[in-house]
């Protein structure tokens, strides 16, 4: 069965106006596409259930970039079918993603890895996850998931922010 995601269009009225935005997520929590901050008053105007490859299809084809292609595929790679959704990601709320994309990127560098080891893919010495999760490939197939983990840590941390926050995180 093919994993399901839910793009959710809202209106937020604000004193400038009203203000639309776009979710995409599952039926657990959203990511937010922009738009205002969403408040008390926001509501839902309509939901459209997709098929993550469909909506991977036009997604990507607003991107020129085969490196951002391959980026975006890997993420919903990572939520369709290792489970890593918004509420599993914001479980690792002291910086795994972020470590993890750390070594996925030190092992695409070998032979500049000093300690000798996370290049010949053996588990780094302080590898945030179980095991089995450490998965390296290729230098390419490395810098891919470490931009995938990467764009999940930004956006757990913005999720995390709190809500006197502005937009660009001040």
């Amino acid at each position: 069965m093919p994993y399901k995601a839910l793009i959710s269009v809202y209106a937020t009225r604000t004193p400038a106006g009203t203000y639309y935005t776009l979710a995409l997520g599952d039926e657990n929590a959203s990511y937010r596409l922009g738009g205002p901050k969403m408040t008390p008053d926001t509501k839902v105007l309509h939901v459209f259930p997709v098929k993550v490859s469909e909506l991977l299809t036009e997604t990507l084809s607003l991107f020129p970039a085969r490196a951002l292609h391959d980026v975006v595929q890997e993420r919903a790679r990572q939520v369709a079918v290792e489970g890593r959704t918004v509420a599993a990601d914001d479980k690792n709320d002291s910086g795994q993603m972020a470590v993890a994309a750390g070594y996925y990127a030190l092992a695409s560098g070998f032979p500049h890895d000093r300690s000798g080891n996370i290049g010949d893919g053996q588990l780094p010495q302080h590898w945030p996850w179980a095991a089995e999760w450490w998965k390296p490939r290729t230098a390419r197939e490395n810098l891919v998931r470490a931009g995938a983990l990467i764009i999940a840590e930004i956006e757990r941390l913005d999720r995390a922010a709190p809500p006197d926050e502005d937009e660009d995180g001040h």
